[in-house]
């Protein structure tokens, strides 16, 4: 049986924009790959034993992300990125240590953030062009030039593919006919926890997409959460065991600017804005943005968060 026309022609669409879509973002990023190590990526890739075999495998769920790799021995901070260790193990192994090979991990995991993206806006949208435009944007954003290019970035591609995958799978749940649970849905968003703790901004994008959704009973809707609420508590009993604490590693300080605990909450909200506009209006982009113990009075950051 052959599939109907309109089918076919929407088929071979679908692939010449995927296709687009990848060649964009291969000639866009392709420079990266003469890249060297720079910064973090020296304790963290270049001279750390855990990524240069894959026996370590064991140990880098076990484990929090920095420990043993900070000079200044100021302890262990509150990040657990397994599933980023091991994208780095494949990076060594494909490069042989070389910065080439990591380079090369994260060129393909932005390429397939980018056709995640391309899926997700062409089955919300139900508009092909829409999709492609909006995949098109995504891959060539200067936002993302500093996750892609920098090795020890590759946290952020890899756990934004994951967030795109989940959000596409529950989509895919939410509009169709099927029961159960979109337990697709649940497991990306577990990967992309594994990969960076920011990926628990999926939550807020699924709620969204839920919204958009059509209706459908109260029952089924509190259905569709429950991987996702099931792939969130699995991670935080995981971080339990890892930093051997109830709070998970959650409220261990990541950033040690010895400010008060209000002012590092404000920080939070204040990067949150900061990120929202350079999504924007990307002029501005510098590796390290500069700290103010005190926020500046009239810091246009904290009304563009709220």
């Amino acid at each position: 049986m052959t599939a109907p026309p309109d089918a076919a022609r929407a088929s071979s669409r679908g692939v010449l924009y995927g296709l687009l879509v990848a060649l964009v973002t291969l000639l866009a990023f392709r420079s990266i790959l003469a890249g060297a190590f720079v910064y973090d990526d020296l304790l963290l890739v270049a001279h750390n034993p855990l990524v240069a075999s894959f026996g370590n495998l064991g140990e880098a769920f076990a484990r929090p992300y920095w420990e043993g790799l900070d000079p200044d021995g100021s302890g262990t901070v509150g990040l657990w990125r397994p599933l980023t260790t091991v994208a780095l193990m494949i990076g060594h192994a494909l490069g042989g240590g070389a910065p080439a090979g990591f380079h090369w991990v994260s060129l393909l995991l932005h390429l397939a953030a980018a056709l995640a993206a391309l899926r997700l806006a062409t089955c919300v949208t139900g508009r092909p062009a829409v999709g492609l435009w909006t995949a098109l944007l995504f891959a060539v954003h200067p936002v993302h030039v500093e996750s892609v290019a920098w090795i020890s970035g590759v946290c952020d591609p890899l756990a934004g593919v994951c967030g795109l995958l989940a959000l596409s799978s529950f989509w895919s749940w939410r509009t169709g006919e099927r029961g159960g649970v979109p337990w697709a849905a649940g497991l990306w968003f577990l990967l992309g926890l594994l990969a960076k703790e920011t990926a628990l901004a999926t939550l807020p994008m699924v709620l969204v997409l839920d919204l958009l959704a059509p209706a459908s009973e109260r029952r089924a809707r509190l259905r569709g959460w429950f991987p996702l609420v099931l792939a969130f508590v699995l991670y935080t009993f995981a971080r339990m065991l890892v930093f051997g604490e109830l709070t998970a590693g959650f409220l261990m300080v990541t950033t040690g600017f010895e400010v008060s605990a209000g002012r590092l909450a404000a920080l939070r909200v204040e990067l949150l804005g900061g990120f929202l506009q350079l999504l924007a209006w990307p002029l501005e982009l510098n590796l390290f943005r500069p700290f103010h113990p005190e926020l500046p009075e009239g810091d246009p950051t904290l009304a563009v968060a709220a």
